[in-house]
C-alpha cells in the first residue's frame, strides 16, 4: 500500500472547506453504507462471532458471498468492513510502509505509517524524524471532488488519493495515494470507522 503526505503552516484554509466535506464526527462510515457497530467493539482485540467469521473479506473490500439465508445485506456489509478493519488494524500496528507527497511539490518521502494499541494515536515515522497524532484530533477526511477543491496541485492524482485533516497548528494536513481507487476506499472506510468508534466509546463512557 502506498501513502502519500502532505502539509502546509496554519492558515485561514483550513477552516475553509466544501460544504460536501465528509466530516468523520457528522456523517456515516462510508458514502455508500449507515452500517452501525457495537460501541465498544475493539478492532484490536475482539473476535467476530464464530459463525460470522467465514465471512471474512478480501483487503479490497470484495462483496461478501456464499451467505447464509439468515445474513441480510446489513449483516453482510457489518461484517465485510469488521473484518477490513481488523486486518487495517493489524498492519497499522507493525508499520506500513507509505509513500508521503509534499502537497507543493509534489515531492515523495517514503515512510511508515503506525496505529498504537489504543486506536488513540497515529504516528508518520519519516527518515528525519516521527510524527504523532491524537485519533481524536481527526475532524475531516477529503476525496474525489473534495480533494481536488482542496489540493488542486494533486487533482490529476484524485482517483487514488484521500487527505486527513487533523486539528493541530502545524502539520495539520496529511495527504495520501494508493495504488488504485479500491484500496484507497478501503483506507478511508477503515480510518474513518476507527475514528467514529472513539466518539462511540466516549459517548458510552459518558453516560456510565
Amino acid at each position: 500500500m502506498f501513502f502519500p503526505w502532505c502539509c502546509k503552516p496554519w492558515s485561514a484554509e483550513k477552516a475553509h472547506v466544501d460544504q460536501n466535506t465528509e466530516y468523520v464526527r457528522a456523517l456515516p462510515l462510508s458514502s455508500s453504507s449507515s452500517t452501525s457497530f457495537p460501541k465498544a467493539y475493539n478492532f484490536a482485540q475482539d473476535e467476530p462471532p464464530d459463525d460470522l467469521q467465514q465471512a471474512a473479506p478480501s483487503r479490497t473490500l470484495e462483496p461478501v458471498r456464499c451467505m447464509g439465508p439468515t445474513f441480510t445485506p446489513e449483516n453482510q456489509e457489518k461484517v465485510r468492513l469488521q473484518m477490513a478493519v481488523r486486518s487495517f488494524v493489524k498492519e497499522a500496528m507493525t508499520g506500513m510502509p507509505v509513500e508521503l507527497l509534499e502537497e507543493d511539490s509534489g515531492h515523495v518521502v517514503i515512510a511508515t505509517f503506525y496505529l498504537d494499541r489504543t486506536l488513540k494515536r497515529v504516528s508518520l515515522k519519516l527518515p528525519e524524524e516521527h510524527r504523532y497524532y491524537r485519533m481524536q484530533d481527526m475532524i475531516a477526511i477529503f476525496r474525489d471532488k473534495e480533494f481536488t477543491n482542496l489540493v488542486p496541485s494533486l487533482a490529476h492524482l484524485s482517483p487514488r488519493c484521500l487527505a486527513v485533516d487533523f486539528c493541530t497548528e502545524r502539520d495539520f494536513r496529511l495527504c495520501f495515494q494508493f495504488q488504485d481507487s479500491d484500496v484507497r476506499d478501503n483506507f478511508y472506510s477503515c480510518l474513518k470507522i476507527l475514528r467514529m468508534s472513539l466518539d462511540a466509546g466516549e459517548v458510552e463512557e459518558e453516560e456510565n
